[in-house]
């Protein structure tokens, strides 16, 4: 799917979403303090490695290797059978592959990084509810083409927690990504993205020109708005406002003027 030109993010108005604006900073949260406790999840699939599993594993692990050390390792391992201390080292091999468990899968989800969640939508009346305080927050609109936002992933919904195999664990550069963009199916209302940071719990400084405009919610207290106005001047960033439509439940959005 093609990432959108704009991604949105519904904020209530507190002391840190407004400081995240006046210092140009996005924040990365560890995924177990979001809403969802299933958000993220998955299960690992028992079933034994097979031999040809195994030796997978063993190519990748040797393709990490210096051409002198690969030769060697390659040469020791495969003649296990002859070198008892080779034999130590590919049983410890297979110990590692053998040992994931779904609990060090929970623990890497955890520790590993942290998750910043955007929308494709800025008009969503739920999403306002939910996460703007019940319209009286603001959503930001951030320019896709520049950093960081230029590598969101896209959630995937799905009905069933998806299912890894101790191989994919032990070999998969990308497997957490996808562990970190998988949510149930009833929450595709979001139309979800997500980037992501080495580091949890942390800001992220991002260059004025990312922030391209926020909308205020129906419900927004105007000294709200004057205050991120004020905040606002001078930088590249538009502001505008949401009001309720005549005749239907859709939002309308107007310019704001101070």
């Amino acid at each position: 799917m093609t990432m959108p030109s704009r991604l949105y993010k519904y904020q209530p108005v507190s002391l840190e979403a407004l400081r995240n604006v006046q210092r140009c900073e996005i924040w990365f949260s560890r995924p177990e303090r979001f809403n969802d406790p299933f958000d993220c999840a998955c299960r690992l699939d028992r079933a034994p490695t097979s031999e040809d599993e195994y030796q997978q594993l063993f190519e990748r692990q040797l393709a990490k290797l210096r051409p002198a050390d690969r030769e060697n390792y390659k040469k020791h391992y495969l003649e296990a059978e002859k070198n008892p201390e080779a034999a130590k080292a590919k049983r410890r091999f297979r110990d590692f592959v053998d040992s994931v468990s779904t609990s060090s899968l929970e623990a890497w989800r955890r520790e590993a990084r942290g998750v910043a969640c955007f929308s494709e939508l800025k008009d969503n009346p739920l999403m306002w509810a939910h996460y703007a305080d019940r319209h009286t927050g603001f959503c930001l609109e951030f320019d896709t083409s520049l950093d960081p936002f230029e590598c969101a992933a896209r959630v995937e919904y799905r009905s069933e927690v998806p299912s890894f195999s101790a191989p994919s664990v032990a070999q998969s550069p990308d497997l957490l990504v996808l562990m970190l963009t998988v949510k149930a199916a009833c929450w595709s209302y979001e139309r979800e993205w997500r980037i992501f940071n080495h580091w949890a719990d942390s800001p992220h400084v991002i260059a004025p020109a990312c922030l391209t405009a926020i909308y205020f919610g129906v419900a927004t207290d105007p000294g709200d708005k004057g205050l991120l106005a004020n905040i606002l001047r001078g930088r590249p960033t538009q502001l505008f406002e949401f009001r309720l439509a005549v005749g239907s439940f859709d939002l309308e959005c107007h310019p704001y003027t101070t």
